[in-house]
């Protein structure tokens, strides 16, 4: 009940991941932490891919970053996200972004190694999914500047609006999983 190929009683095929015989993808929070100075999203995206490799992680991974007008939650794929403790953080790309006190099913804190993580993360995304378009690094490329945050342990939208932080000052990515 794992072969993305062939998922579930149906045999759907995954545009990720089968996980317990549902089609969706996995997401974490990386275990360390890094100024906001990232290289832009491809910057981002290649320490996700890292640190899921060095997590033995399988797939290719985005980081959940807003910038001048892409938002965060138009880098992923709507699909449901489970940590790796197959615990289910969202059924969809709109339950991310959702406004309700509950916005996640579980928190994302769950590192690429398995472990539980409460940090401060890197999103510069607003409370609605919407970029905070001045407040990202100056587009993740500055430690002279402040960016909005998320908080890994929450489950209502402070898990991706948290306040803000100066860039010079490390936090962790959170990282969604786009292709097997």
């Amino acid at each position: 009940m794992t072969d993305r190929n062939n998922c579930g009683a149906c045999g759907n095929v995954c545009a990720a991941a089968c996980i317990n015989g549902v089609c969706g993808a996995r997401a974490f929070v990386t275990s360390i932490g890094f100024t906001g100075s990232l290289g832009g999203l491809t910057g981002a995206d290649a320490l996700c891919n890292e640190r899921a490799a060095r997590g033995s992680r399988t797939g290719s991974y985005r980081a959940f970053l807003s910038q001048g007008a892409t938002a965060a939650g138009s880098r992923v794929l709507d699909t449901a996200y489970y940590r790796f403790d197959d615990r289910r953080i969202a059924r969809n790309r709109m339950q991310l972004i959702s406004t309700s006190t509950t916005a996640l099913d579980n928190p994302l804190s769950i590192t690429e190694s398995g472990t539980e993580l409460s940090a401060a993360v890197w999103t510069g995304t607003i409370a609605n999914g919407m970029p905070a378009v001045d407040l990202t690094c100056s587009v993740w490329n500055t430690v002279d500047a402040s960016a909005v945050i998320g908080d890994s342990s929450a489950t209502n939208t402070t898990w991706l609006s948290d306040g803000t932080q100066q860039c010079g000052t490390p936090a962790s990515l959170y990282c969604f999983q786009v292709a097997p």
